[in-house]
């Protein structure tokens, strides 16, 4: 997460720089249910003793194919490419995946 804050303040810099607005910092809390989600756990235990429902964590789990998704065809390194495209399997399932048009 340290390092993640780094990235996230290098790139609001760059963003101020270029006069755009900045993102939101990265929500760490997400982060340990997202990964609960990609290990395999059952919707109902990652969102146990969380506020957030269940439309607005498959929501959130979609954003994150999608930035998942933009990295992997962005970069030029085939390791990042294949950890990306690995992410996007292991979140995009179950009800993330249900409704989901290609």
């Amino acid at each position: 997460m340290r390092e993640m804050d780094k990235i996230w303040s290098d790139l609001e810099d760059q963003q101020r720089l270029h006069r755009l607005t900045p993102m939101n910092p990265p929500d760490a809390g997400i982060a340990w249910m997202v990964h609960r989600w990609a290990s395999g756990q059952r919707l109902e235990v990652v969102l146990r003793d969380s506020e957030l429902s269940a439309g607005d964590f498959v929501r959130r789990c979609k954003q994150l194919v999608d930035l998942l998704d933009q990295v992997a065809d962005a970069t030029a390194d085939p390791a990042l490419r294949k950890s990306a495209r690995s992410a996007v399997d292991a979140v995009m399932r179950g009800v993330v995946a249900a409704d989901r048009l290609d």
